[in-house]
């Protein structure tokens, strides 16, 4: 009696385990998981900022929502040219790297992350919101923070 007893909690684990595999709350590489939103998230941040550097109108336009750019100009070129414009005070865009632990909100879809963008003239700390609509995660918003140049010789526009 005793082993028929634990034999049948041996299978009623295993059954356990392996339901638990198949319907994703096991391991993800087991279960076959699709990329953990952290992932999909900064490869949205990259794929703007790649866009934003680049000037390509398609990888802006497929990465945020109306709130970031509220009207997309049809003449592709004067888009790039009033990009470019919009760029040549800070220099273009070189390399970024992301803070770690972005905030995340599970119950509003929403994400907070903080990324290091370094320019031609500047460091410039970018906060991107990221939302969630339907399967997608897109730029809601950015707002720019510190920026730092990279002149040595240059004084803050805030020093006395």
């Amino acid at each position: 009696m005793k082993l028929r007893t634990t034999s049948l909690i041996l299978a009623l684990v295993l059954v356990l385990v392996l339901s638990s595999v198949f319907t994703g709350c096991g391991n993800a590489s087991l279960s076959g998981k699709k990329q953990p939103d952290a992932t999909i998230q900064k490869q949205v941040i990259n794929t703007y900022l790649e866009g934003l550097r680049d000037l390509d109108y398609d990888k802006l336009k497929g990465t945020v929502t109306y709130s970031v750019y509220s009207t997309w100009p049809e003449d592709r070129e004067k888009f790039k040219e009033m990009l470019s414009e919009q760029q040549k005070p800070v220099g273009a865009i070189k390399t970024w790297k992301f803070a770690p632990d972005p905030y995340v909100d599970e119950v509003n879809n929403q994400s907070i992350i903080i990324t290091t963008v370094t320019t031609e003239k500047y460091q410039v700390t970018l906060t991107f919101d990221l939302r969630k609509k339907g399967d997608r995660w897109r730029v809601y918003g950015i707002e720019t923070g510190k920026k730092v140049s990279l002149d040595k010789n240059s004084v803050p526009s805030n020093h006395p």
